[in-house]
């Protein structure tokens, strides 16, 4: 199937109340768990650029792993360039072919974050593209922010609709009470404040940091306008936790192979599991 824009998928997802998983396109192993997992539930699925695959293979070579896999699916799936860091980066990012362009400059001033993110939006429209941008900052939990750093990182409403009038961010991503990196599900989302989010504006609104929240809470989430979920954290540790039980029931095998394809069976596993548990399977 042909590249997908964003709002090709998202679109549905907002009309028909569910979330389309965006998970990260690190290596051709996640990316082959990633896309057989959406295929066999027939769900749409959202490739992403992460900075850390960036920084370990390229730009270049990432996103055209993520296009080469997503070209030959049966269903829809977008190319979208996670967290981008700056102006340039997306211009490479557009031009090695994501269908999805993107910045984070959420953890500079409200000033900064608008000037920026107008000048990704104006980028993606030129290109006939769509630009993902964020208001709050979703902190990593491997810096331990204490509550009160957690509940004044959270995206103000207020903030969030003169933020898409300044600068027409086709999807928002939204703090809400969630962490990077955590290791189990603890977190409950702050539910009245997507709640009076979603009742000023109308665009797509993204959750990051999930692996740490509580099913029932993402799912209330995609309730009240969360209909893309960033999924990172889960697939690392369960592709580690199966290749190390490999590599201790094979401590000498020299074949790759044998020790990362349960890893990367393991990795498909859960991908269902999550897609089903998002809504979106079955919807293609």
């Amino acid at each position: 199937m042909p590249l997908v824009k964003m709002s090709s998928v998202l679109g549905p997802a907002m009309e028909d109340v569910y979330a389309v998983g965006a998970f990260n396109a690190d290596n051709i192993e996640m990316v082959q768990a990633f896309v057989d997992a959406a295929e066999e539930e027939r769900s749409p699925l959202i490739l992403q650029v992460s900075q850390g695959a960036i920084e370990y293979s390229g730009l270049s070579y990432v996103t055209n792993l993520a296009g080469f896999a997503a070209a030959q699916a049966s269903v829809p799936i977008v190319i979208h360039l996670d967290h981008g860091k700056d102006y340039k980066q997306n211009v490479r990012a557009l031009r090695a072919g994501a269908t999805c362009l993107g910045i984070d400059a959420s953890m500079l001033s409200y000033t900064q974050n608008s000037a920026m993110t107008r000048q990704i939006c104006e980028l993606a429209h030129f290109a006939g593209l769509e630009a993902e941008a964020g208001l709050g900052y979703v902190p990593d939990s491997a810096d331990n922010p204490s509550a009160d750093a957690v509940e004044d990182s959270k995206t103000d409403p207020n903030q969030a609709a003169k933020f898409i009038k300044e600068t027409g961010a086709d999807l928002l991503a939204v703090a809400l009470g969630s962490m990077r990196g955590m290791r189990q599900r603890e977190i409950s989302l702050d539910i009245d404040r997507l709640k009076a989010i979603r009742s000023v504006i109308r665009v797509p609104l993204v959750l990051h940091g999930s692996s740490g929240v509580k099913w029932d809470s993402i799912q209330q989430a995609i309730q009240y306008g969360i209909c893309k979920v960033n999924l990172a954290a889960c697939f690392d540790r369960r592709l580690t936790e199966v290749m190390r039980k490999e590599l201790a029931q094979m401590p000498k095998e020299i074949n790759f192979r044998k020790i990362i394809g349960p890893s990367r069976d393991a990795v498909k596993d859960l991908a269902r599991e999550q897609l089903r548990l998002l809504g979106s399977s079955g919807r293609y």
